[in-house]
């Protein structure tokens, strides 16, 4: 059965001694300020250990150039599904010696359990487990060792449990204790293991340094791309050396600080070829300059590279925040369209647009992204969500019908049909006062799915049907006027033009008549007969029937006159 407590009324120290005493065997889960941790204690001693983010015993091999990545992925080939330890196949086929494996297992083990100790922990959980029954030199750990469990750190690393090593606990406290005041030292200066810092460049080393090929490889690795814990890991087995060495880095002025300049600038660079290296460039860079939009932008196109849609989102809305604290709310705007994009199931930046287009006046919009969140709210249930959406964008359009329809069926959603009713009523009597009974009569009819007995709106009903059959055969008497009206005036129209027509044509024919003089050389004869072709092309004319024909009489007259 575990066993559980906190260090405030047992010390880690003391605990540990404990086991050492009485040579416990046992698994020891504890909380530490950097995430849990699992230690593995057999016999007494110190054999195994894992924290989050702890490299594997075969990622420091080749870190420290024991072998190279080519062999260790050799090694994993010919393991296949082989029970063994990769570090196993290492010696077997003369990557390394039997012996610099186990060095470096117990120097890895070391270095992490030291640094474990010297930083304490808030609580632990011990689990008695009568010690390992496999020999010491046992190398068939199984993968299953390997699972990580839920409610505990990760998991042990199979190539340092198939080394059953066994690490003193008193020698380990006394060096515990001497890196804890070591660490207070370097933690004046380098006060997180997270930062990132850059060498400057035409800078010579001094060549006193008590590991002068150490201090040129850590110089070397300060380029930017790595924070202080990968660029001690990647150089040193001794970590504490390193860490002498960057200390004097910092003292001397040899190294600076990376700004989020000099990050975005590394990012950028690394983004085609290395996008995962570029990320953590760019996370970094932001810790230090939240609101600089390059960074941000970067992080954007990396997140949407790398298959991660809710970073791009959150990076998006990131953007968002830093335009709208600059006034520019059109680009606040399109930021968080594109974090909506990749992130459609986020209601807090459909909320946030709803904000930004209600402020703005575009209604268009309004709508177009609050039916969204409706419908994003009611999926799950939350119809009191999508009432209150409803309800800002009817106070923003109180005259668009469809509008208030819905948000009455979010009322009855929210079990509150009471209210839905007396708000579509009090509606339909203002569409009603207006004459528009059409929209009137969906009102009413909406009421009556929500509850069929409903007298009132019945009623209501009856009297528009009423009301509109009264104005369909006003409309109809208005259309047959207006029909007639209109053929009368085409008529009247056509006249007119038929007779404006004639007597353009009769004065010109009177016009030629003078000119050439037929009725002074006494012509009558011919003088009819232009006016007779002039009432023969304008037929059933006024003026063939009156104007005409009363010049032709007067010919006529002269004719007859002339003739006695």
């Amino acid at each position: 059965m575990p066993v559980t407590g906190d260090t405030k009324s047992l010390d880690l120290s003391d605990l540990l001694q404990t086991f050492e005493a009485h040579q416990k065997s046992c698994t020891l889960d504890l909380v530490t300020e950097t995430g849990p941790a699992r230690l593995r204690i057999r016999s007494g001693a110190f054999a195994a250990l894992a924290f989050g983010g702890r490299p594997r015993l075969v990622d420091r091999l080749v870190a420290w150039k024991l072998v190279s990545a080519r062999q260790v992925e050799n090694a994993r080939r010919r393991r296949g599904r082989s029970r063994r330890a990769v570090g196993a196949f290492l010696v077997e086929s003369g990557a390394l010696t039997a012996e610099q494996l186990r060095e470096a297992g117990q120097q890895s083990l070391v270095e992490d359990l030291s640094d474990l100790i010297a930083n304490g922990a808030s609580s632990f959980e011990l689990r008695e487990d009568g010690g390992d029954a496999r020999p010491a030199d046992a190398a068939d750990v199984l993968e299953e060792e390997a699972e990580e469990r839920p409610d505990a750190a990760p998991a042990f690393d199979p190539d340092e449990r198939a080394l059953a090593l066994s690490i003193p606990v008193g020698a380990t406290l006394l060096e515990a204790a001497r890196r804890s005041d070591h660490w207070a030292r370097v933690r004046k200066s380098i006060p997180s293991d997270s930062a990132t810092y850059i060498a400057r460049e035409n800078v010579a080393l001094p060549a006193d340094f008590e590991d002068p090929e150490l201090a040129a490889r850590l110089f070397a690795s300060l380029d930017g791309t790595r924070t202080v814990k990968e660029a001690t890991q990647d150089c040193a087995r001794d970590r504490l050396a390193a860490y002498d060495c960057l200390l004097r880095f910092v003292r001397d002025r040899l190294v600076r600080i990376a700004s989020a300049e000099d990050l975005f600038a590394l990012a950028t660079t690394l983004e085609k070829s290395s996008p995962q290296r570029a990320r953590p460039l760019v996370e970094r860079g932001l810790e230090a300059e939240p609101h600089h939009l390059g960074l941000l932008a970067l992080g954007a196109r990396l997140a949407k590279r790398g298959g991660d849609p809710k970073g791009a989102a959150a990076t998006f809305k990131l953007m968002a925040h830093v335009f709208s604290e600059s006034g520019d709310t059109e680009r606040a705007r399109r930021a968080l369209v594109q974090a909506r994009t990749h992130d459609p199931s986020d209601a807090a930046t459909g909320e946030r647009i709803l904000e930004l287009d209600l402020e703005e006046g575009r209604f268009h919009e309004a709508v177009e992204v609050g039916m969204q969140l409706v419908a994003l709210y009611r999926k799950p249930g939350l119809h009191s969500k999508a009432r209150e959406v409803l309800e800002r964008l009817v106070e923003a359009e109180p005259q668009s019908l469809p509008l208030r329809l819905e948000w009455a069926r979010s009322e009855v959603d929210s079990g509150d049909p009471d209210e839905a009713i007396e708000g579509l009523t009090r509606h339909g009597r203002k569409l009603v006062s207006h004459e528009r009974y059409v929209e009137a009569r969906q009102v009413f009819e909406e009421i009556l799915a929500i509850r069929p007995t409903q007298k009132d709106a019945r009623r209501a009903l009856e009297m528009i049907d009423q009301q509109i059959y009264q104005r369909r055969r006003a409309r109809a008497r208005r259309v047959r006027r207006f029909a007639i009206g209109t053929l009368v005036a085409t008529a009247l129209a056509a006249l007119l033009v038929r007779e404006f027509v004639a007597q353009a044509d009769l004065a010109e024919t009177s016009s030629a008549v003078a000119h050439e003089e037929l009725i002074e050389l006494h012509l009558y004869d011919q003088a009819v007969r232009e006016f007779r072709d002039v009432a023969a092309r304008h037929p059933w004319t006024l003026t063939s029937l009156v104007g005409v024909q009363r010049r032709i009489d007067d010919l006529q007259a002269k004719l007859g006159r002339r003739g006695r």
